[in-house]
């Protein structure tokens, strides 16, 4: 399941795009249909009246027709408001899991080319789990924002071997009272500047590219978070 998380964005942007395209859509949708249905139901009426009584209701109606008009107006102005909103959000949305995928990506080539030296392979793969743990919390905390079951909680992540029993303990301690994924970021963070300390990342480059990590991870825990606000 963390394979189709990672590796099928389909999953990811489904969540964060089209659940907010689905619901604003529903609630615009609903008034239309009920409208419709009250038109056609009214026609067939006007249809099955004799001549006398249907002169008699047109006539009636034909008073409020300027008012009727004016209302076509307004609905007119209402849904285009409606909609480009709608739209607008959902396009950041998706601008905003694009940065975090997009900026994951760019950190992890970093990681794969910049870390030199013997026995690198586990630092790699250690600061790479945080990427992806801070991905995976994200989604986590999106779709249990609404109240939907979980795909994963955080014993799943530990017995799948993404976290530890202290990260497991820590982000147990602080679910609910913090964004999970910045807890994450911050881990790699402190992992990151120990690789660069220990000289691990050459000296021609290392300031360079520990700006660029530094810049990546403030990108996309910006992004993560104002994807919450989004939904």
């Amino acid at each position: 399941r963390a394979r189709e998380i990672f590796c099928g964005s389909g999953a990811f942007f489904s969540l964060f795009g089209w659940r907010f395209l689905r619901r604003s859509l529903r609630g615009i949708w609903r008034p239309q249909l009920t409208y419709t249905a009250f038109a056609i139901i009214f026609v067939g009426l006007m249809e099955v009246l004799p001549d006398f009584y249907r002169e008699k209701i047109e006539s009636s109606l034909r008073s409020f027709a300027i008012l009727f008009d004016f209302t076509r107006v307004f609905l007119v102005f209402t849904l285009t408001a409606v909609v480009g909103t709608m739209y607008n959000r959902w396009w950041e949305m998706r601008q905003l899991v694009g940065t975090v995928n997009g900026r994951t990506q760019d950190t992890t080539i970093m990681i794969a080319t910049y870390i030199q030296g013997e026995d690198t392979a586990n630092l790699k793969c250690e600061l790479v789990r945080y990427l992806n743990l801070a991905c995976l919390l994200t989604y986590m905390q999106a779709r249990d924002k609404h109240g939907r079951d979980p795909l994963f909680n955080l014993e799943e992540l530990r017995q799948a071997g993404l976290i530890n029993t202290n990260e497991h303990s820590i982000l147990s301690s602080h679910q609910g009272a913090v964004p999970l994924h910045s807890v994450a970021y911050m881990w790699f963070l402190q992992l990151w500047l120990e690789t660069v300390r220990e000289g691990h990342v050459p000296p021609l480059v290392a300031a360079s590219v520990h700006k660029s990590v530094q810049g990546n991870i403030s990108e996309m825990r910006s992004a993560a978070s104002s994807i919450f606000m989004h939904q």
